[in-house]
């Protein structure tokens, strides 16, 4: 459940954030995860990629530990 203000107005006051995606390599895996924003619908689903290539498609969650990648991989969702 999303925690927001409301103005005196009655309108929810957000901020203004994107996926924050961090990632952590552990050994030959790579921890990534991301935010789920307030705004996003029940059904959301998540694209995850890894220098510009599609690794997961469809991700319900909002994170995973994937395989490969070096120390200098950019992550992308």
């Amino acid at each position: 459940m999303a925690m927001m203000a409301i103005t005196a107005a009655g309108q929810a006051q957000l901020e203004h954030l994107n996926r924050g995606v961090v990632a952590v390599k552990n050994g030959s895996n790579t921890f990534v995860s991301w935010r789920v924003l307030g705004t996003d619908g029940d059904d959301v689903t998540f694209d995850l990629l890894r220098d510009g290539t599609v690794l997961q498609s469809g991700l319900t969650v909002s994170n995973v530990s994937v395989s490969g990648g070096s120390d200098n991989s950019q992550y992308q969702v």
